[in-house]
């Protein structure tokens, strides 16, 4: 793996939040650029003026700043169903998965 490539993959990475929705579901989401941070802020947290925020208005910041990011996050999702979260990710465009666990597999 080449150095840019492995930075790049860091950043994917890193700017990837699990959080948890009302219900204890997780769902991973992954902000992969700053058109989907806008249509996070907008669609998903319905905090608009948080894209604009300069504490995150860089993928790099967003993760220096991970602890009070992901306490935002986890705030706004607090009262939604793990579907309503859903919901606002597919509205938003956002790339998003449920967390499943794997029980008696031999690699978990």
């Amino acid at each position: 793996m080449n150095a840019q490539f492995a930075r790049a993959w860091w950043r994917r990475a890193a700017t990837s939040q699990r959080t948890a929705t009302g219900h204890r579901t997780e769902v991973v989401l992954a902000i992969q650029n700053e058109r989907e941070w806008e249509a996070f802020c907008r669609h998903v947290l319905r905090q608009p003026g948080l894209a604009d925020d300069q504490r995150f208005s860089t993928g790099s910041l967003r993760v220096a700043d991970r602890a009070l990011l992901e306490a935002r996050i986890t705030e706004a999702f607090a009262d939604l169903l793990r579907a309503a979260v859903e919901q606002r990710l597919i509205e938003g465009r956002i790339a998003h998965a449920r967390m499943r666990e794997v029980i008696g597999h031999p690699h978990s």
